[in-house]
């Protein structure tokens, strides 16, 4: 008789706070590597994400998320002169062109 199939439960989503349900209940996507990767827990449950983690594709992504710098670090994004952040936009308006109704908005990251 075959071993029935493990599912990703709530217990596995506190265990491991990586993970996010999958497109099905057998599988979870991860949150750290490329969007569109998915595990598969239907064999071994918790060992098939621990066996992620410890991937190489999943090591260099955590890597990769502890390395990056948010825009405004990079060097010439924005200028030190300027008073408004580096999120700030200017919506429907060319530089310098003034529109009544418009005004500025921003994002946070």
């Amino acid at each position: 008789m075959p071993k029935r199939k493990c599912s990703f439960t709530d217990e596995l989503l506190k265990s491991f706070p990586a993970f996010r349900p999958g497109r099905d209940k057998w599988e979870a996507l991860c949150t750290v590597c490329k969007a569109g990767t998915y595990v598969s827990v239907s064999n071994g449950g918790a060992r098939d994400l621990k066996i992620h983690l410890d991937t190489e594709k999943h090591k260099t992504a955590v890597r990769g998320e502890e390395t990056s710098q948010p825009l405004h670090h990079i060097s010439g994004f924005t200028s030190e002169s300027t008073a408004a952040s580096p999120c700030e936009i200017r919506t429907g308006v060319q530089e310098g062109e003034r529109l009544p109704g418009l005004q500025r908005v921003k994002c946070w990251l």
